[in-house]
């Protein structure tokens, strides 16, 4: 692998931003194609449940390898899965496969025709930022494949995924567009829409660049209950939050009984409401706002947290205050309008 030259910058958004600038892109949505002829790269597809699918009941006992061997062809007739997403064999966790592939040699991108267009864009920009960053060059494991998991420990993923979510999301752009309508998810509903990018990608986004204390979580029905002696039917899959939130929800927090997150689940409706510490798994003398509903697999919950200013609180975190350096964009959703797709109910 080639480390990064003396005065080469390492937070991969920036790359993505050079690229965009090089490749003269100055207004979202992002255009894949073209940044693919302008890397020289092309894009193919492929249904990934044909090659990565879930052992069968005579399999159990002994699984095949979790990698091909060296010598096999990147699609052959034998099906592989991933170490450490299968865990314990659940139904949950067995649909989890790979999202994308990047081949060096033929210089071809291989997205998974059955995820959904936004999540095929979110896993380009994955895989254009493995080519891009020079840390990154010489990785032979991305033959194998990469799956696009927030939870991931791999510092190459981490710093893929960075990229990605940046060149689709690029900070000066969806700094301006998150800041200039109300904080909530429906803000999220609409740059996801703006951008072209999935819910969970441009929520995390949304955290991470904005003023305010908050966080994203994701719960989803605890497998152990009613089973265990203390009443929580809901755990924390992962969340994200951003610097100035206080508070660190872990992976799997349970969630209590009759908590707003556990209603949204059980009743599969949309919560706006105060809640306390105790609500999220956290000091009962805590005070949030929460936004959540329901979303993905059945029973899973995606919520948005944060804290209710106090005090000066409300300076502190002025968006006068802040500077990133938009330069000429300015944001569309000075007046938004709600597409009326989004109105349906019905998501890009």
């Amino acid at each position: 692998m080639t480390p990064p030259r003396f005065g080469t910058p390492t937070w991969p958004g920036i790359y993505a931003w050079n690229l965009l600038q090089q490749a003269g892109i100055t207004y979202p949505p992002v255009p894949t194609e073209p940044l693919a002829d302008y890397l020289n790269l092309k894009v193919s597809y492929f249904r990934a449940s044909e090659h990565f699918s879930p052992p069968s009941e005579e399999d159990e006992e002994e699984p095949p390898p979790s990698y091909p061997p060296a010598s096999a062809p990147l699609f052959d007739d034998t099906p592989y899965w991933r170490n450490g997403v299968i865990g314990k064999k659940t139904a949950r966790q067995r649909q989890f496969s790979v999202d994308g592939v990047l081949l060096r040699k033929s210089r071809t991108i291989c997205l998974d025709s059955e995820k959904p267009k936004t999540r095929q864009r979110v896993s380009f920009g994955h895989e254009c930022g493995h080519e891009i960053i020079p840390s990154h060059q010489g990785l032979t494991y991305l033959e194998h494949g990469c799956l696009i998991d927030p939870r991931r420990a791999n510092p190459y993923e981490q710093e893929a995924t960075t990229f990605g979510t940046n060149l689709l999301m690029p900070a000066p752009w969806f700094f301006e567009d998150a800041h200039s309508v109300s904080f909530g998810l429906n803000a999220v509903d609409l740059l996801a829409h703006h951008y072209l990018t999935s819910l969970e990608a441009t929520a995390i986004q949304y955290v991470r660049l904005n003023l305010h204390p908050c966080a994203m979580l994701i719960v989803e029905p605890n497998p152990d209950f009613p089973d265990n002696i203390l009443d929580f039917p809901m755990l924390v899959r992962y969340s994200i939050r951003n610097h100035t939130f206080q508070d660190y929800i872990a992976q799997g927090t349970r969630i209590p009984h009759g908590t707003p997150l556990v209603t949204a689940s059980h009743t599969q409706s949309s919560l706006q409401c105060q809640v306390t510490g105790w609500d999220l798994g956290l000091r009962i003398d805590r005070r949030y706002l929460l936004d959540c509903r329901p979303w993905g697999m059945e029973g899973d919950v995606i919520g948005l947290i944060w804290q209710i200013p106090e005090g000066r609180q409300r300076q502190l975190f002025s968006i006068n205050n802040y500077i990133l350096g938009s330069g000429q964009y300015k944001s569309s959703f000075m007046k938004p309008i709600v597409p009326q797709r989004l109105l349906a109910g019905v998501s890009v």
